[in-house]
């Protein structure tokens, strides 16, 4: 009896000393309840992509013409993978989209002051004009050669308003850009005899994409166990005639890797790579 009690205080102190989890493992009874106790770990992934949309503004070919410098003539999409976790989920971001609607038909850019039929190279030139007036009014404003009058909140309110104006006739030529961000999350059950998961893939300018988009880049969790060490954990014998059966669970190197770049790594335990032992346990 001394050696059961004495078997099973060295494992429980052979659990502490290395920080070590343990579950029963098969039929076990509580409070008078028998259960079946199987153990596995799940592993969670998240990984956020950032999307950046470029529209480039109606009027870009004028810009060198009427401001000096040139437009970008081209739209463009860009993505990338922002952050990314293992073990544990994303918190939520922090970084709201922005999206600046482009002018259309049904809101009259603040150029236009009248009903005249304008080309478009005319509309540009009127643009640019009011781009130098409203400058020019700012100036005036805070100098205090115009509007003598205002100051305060009034002076704040015309100034916050000159500055609307004034991007939105920089945007008809130099464009606006949309920035949104996608958090995906992926839960996976690791197999014993495997170590590599492939989770999705990612393709520059779309984002995450299935698996068999073979366009995309391979987003891969590799899972690397660490040998569990039972050295200091006495089996039991066949003399042993109560017997309990445990799962320590290995630590495992969990690296996220989207081709050959790596993103995150982690350590988790992790049962279906552990070590199942079996200890004298006392009667009851």
């Amino acid at each position: 009896m001394k050696r059961l009690f004495l078997s099973f205080a060295i494992l429980c102190c052979a659990l502490t000393a290395s920080a070590q989890e343990m579950t029963r493992v098969g039929f076990v009874v509580e409070d008078g309840k028998a259960t079946l106790s199987r153990p596995q770990s799940s592993v969670e992934v998240s990984v956020r992509v950032e999307k950046r949309n470029f529209v480039p503004g109606e009027f870009a070919r004028y810009a060198q013409k009427y401001l000096g410098e040139r437009a970008s003539l081209a739209g463009r999409v860009e993505t990338a993978i922002v952050e990314a976790k293992v073990g544990e989920m994303l918190s939520a971001s922090n970084v709201e989209p922005m999206l600046i609607p482009a002018v259309t038909s049904k809101s009259l850019p603040a150029f236009r002051v009248d009903s005249r039929s304008m080309t478009t190279e005319q509309q540009a030139a009127a643009a640019a004009e009011m781009i130098f007036s409203l400058r020019k009014h700012r100036i005036d404003l805070i100098t205090g050669e115009a509007g003598e009058n205002v100051f305060g909140a009034g002076l704040d309110a015309a100034l916050k308003e000159i500055a609307r104006m004034e991007k939105e006739c920089l945007e008809m030529f130099y464009g606006h850009e949309s920035v949104s961000h996608t958090d995906h999350h992926f839960t996976l059950v690791p197999q014993a005899e495997q170590q590599n998961y492939m989770l999705a893939r990612y393709r520059e300018g779309v984002g995450i994409v299935a698996v068999d988009d073979l366009s995309g880049e391979a987003l891969v969790l590799n899972i690397t166990p660490s040998a569990v060490d039972t050295s200091d954990i006495v089996p039991a014998t066949e003399k042993d005639k109560v017997r309990q059966e445990y799962l320590l669970p290995a630590s495992c190197l969990c690296r996220l890797l989207c081709g050959t770049r790596p993103l995150v790594e982690a350590s988790l335990p992790i049962y279906q790579y552990g070590e199942r032992v079996v200890v004298a346990a006392p009667a009851r």
